[in-house]
């Protein structure tokens, strides 16, 4: 079993962000879409910000924590960050929080993902506010859609690219 934490970083710690953001095989998955976020490249699926972005960015993930939250995934016997989560309010209602994770492309395929997800997924729950969680995500993505269904994420709706993802609270099992 590996032994992860999430991490909390400060402003001044935010290379990881930025170069998970900037690697182009960590984020092939984005690759070719029409993605409406600033800094998007479509032919690699990397994202850049500015510092005037992350300066704004880091005040609203770490001043709201039950609203907005952003940590790493740390492996302590590696001493290594390995991937990133987040949760922002959701689409659908005040109580359910959107969420996402990143492992970083060396290290996928290790179990990482759904350990992760999980640390993600108690931290989220351990707030009163937060009744739900969400994710979506293209449907060709099946090893992400594998460890969310293995924590009791359920389809809610499924488009013809795209499947929606519902946790509820009320049915979880950590």
């Amino acid at each position: 079993m590996k032994n992860l934490k999430l991490y909390l970083p400060k402003i001044n710690e935010l290379n990881f962000a930025k170069n998970l953001l900037n690697d182009p095989a960590t984020m092939a998955y984005n690759r070719g879409y029409n993605l409406p976020f600033p800094g998007y490249d479509k032919e690699t699926g990397t994202i850049t910000h500015d510092q005037a972005y992350w300066k704004k960015w880091y005040e609203l993930y770490f001043s709201n924590p039950s609203e907005y939250f952003y940590a790493y995934i740390y492996d302590k016997d590696l001493k290594s960050f390995v991937g990133d989560v987040n949760f922002h309010p959701s689409r659908l209602n005040d109580f359910t929080r959107d969420i996402g994770i990143v492992i970083k492309d060396e290290f996928r395929g290790q179990g990482y993902g759904k350990l992760g997800l999980k640390l993600l997924v108690n931290k989220a729950f351990s707030y009163d506010s937060i009744r739900a969680l969400a994710n979506n995500f293209e449907k060709e993505r099946v090893f992400a859609l594998k460890i969310h269904k293995e924590l009791g994420f359920k389809p809610i709706e499924n488009n013809n690219k795209i499947i929606d993802l519902l946790l509820k609270k009320s049915e979880y099992k950590s």
